[in-house]
């Protein structure tokens, strides 16, 4: 009984972080932050996709969900470029106010990224690893 009692809590936990996103836009993945400020946050599709970002990025100051709502992209969340291997070049707005912790981390060819002076947090080994 506890066996089956722990591998459903186990596909439960699984289940509810299967996608780190509210929602997506142009390729780009976003969770809301406040939906009463609407703000939101670049995030990555989920923790366990081997789907990355690659290339160039431009991100949005604003973006809409598929509800028609305006959000403010105000943060790039933890983790999100992690491992991102092929991102080359990444343009942040300046509605950009905090970068996650090993938001970059690994993203060996990361050639360019300008962050906005609108950045007032940078988190822990947000650009380890990369060259």
């Amino acid at each position: 009984m506890q066996k089956k009692l722990f591998t459903l809590v186990l596909m439960l936990i699984v289940a509810i972080n299967t996608f780190a996103y509210d929602f997506e836009s142009n390729g780009i993945y976003y969770k809301i932050l406040s939906k009463k400020k609407c703000t939101c946050a670049v995030t990555n599709q989920s923790e366990t996709s081997s789907k990355k970002y690659a290339g160039n990025i431009v991100i949005p100051s604003t973006v809409q969900d598929s509800d028609g709502v305006d959000y403010t992209v105000s943060a790039i969340s933890d983790f999100a470029f992690q491992d991102c291997v092929k991102l080359q070049n990444v343009v942040l707005p300046n509605t950009i106010q905090s970068v996650g912790q090993q938001a970059f981390e690994n993203c060996v060819l990361l050639q360019s990224i300008v962050l906005p002076k609108s950045v007032t947090t940078l988190g822990y080994y947000s650009f380890r690893g990369c060259i």
